[in-house]
């Protein structure tokens, strides 16, 4: 890899001096250097922040590293009855609404829920799994 950018990189200044043009202050001045790809392969790394009401929580997902324009993706593990059940991924925004009303005094919770997030990138690196916090809701 490092041979072809070196081959790329004279060529250009070969081309850049046969024009007239002096040739670049560094070797392979702006051409991408093979960290430039190592970089742009590592996965995301997904983050999330929650926040509820008495009848709302609200999530917000972010994404650091890897290629950029990420496609957010949510899914929902529910807590009911002894059983942990797994909503399928799906996309969306960078943010997540959904009702829960905070069990009253007195009242146990009927089921818990928390909210799971994740991107893909356009290169389809799939980021770490950022989990928010258990909510119980009537």
């Amino acid at each position: 890899m490092k041979s072809t950018l070196r081959s790329i990189s004279l060529m250009a200044t070969s081309l850049l001096m046969a024009c007239g043009e002096g040739a670049p202050q560094q070797e392979g001045a702006g051409l991408p250097t093979l960290e430039d790809s190592h970089a742009a392969l590592v996965a995301p790394t997904a983050s999330i922040s929650c926040s509820s009401t008495s009848t709302d929580i609200t999530c917000i997902g972010g994404a650091t590293g890897g290629s950029p324009l990420y496609r957010s993706q949510w899914s929902r593990t529910m807590y009911f009855d002894g059983e942990v059940l797994n909503s399928p991924w799906g996309d969306g925004s960078a943010t997540y609404s959904e009702s829960c009303v905070t069990p009253t005094s007195g009242n146990p919770p009927g089921y818990s829920i928390r909210f799971r997030y994740r991107v893909v990138t356009a290169a389809q690196e799939v980021s770490n799994v950022a989990t928010g916090p258990i909510y119980a809701c009537e």
